[in-house]
């Protein structure tokens, strides 16, 4: 975990806290006493089923439409 928050520049607690919510979703599985003990075994994509393309519309500080 060390590791991944120097990677990440986050706490220790911020990768533990993160790290245990992909647990809970089922996301990764960590195995205790190990280095490196993190698995993916879903990814991300799995649970969603169609995507859609989505126009977002905004103002601009000239309040000029822009499509992003």
């Amino acid at each position: 975990m060390k590791e991944l928050a120097d990677i990440l520049g986050i706490s220790h607690a911020s990768v533990h806290g993160h790290l245990n919510h992909l647990v809970r979703n089922g996301y990764l599985k960590c195995e205790a006493r190990k280095v490196r003990g993190v698995a993916i075994i879903r990814k991300s994509e799995d649970d969603i089923p169609d995507l859609v393309s989505v126009l977002i519309v905004s103002w601009v500080a000239a309040r000029q439409p822009i499509s992003a």
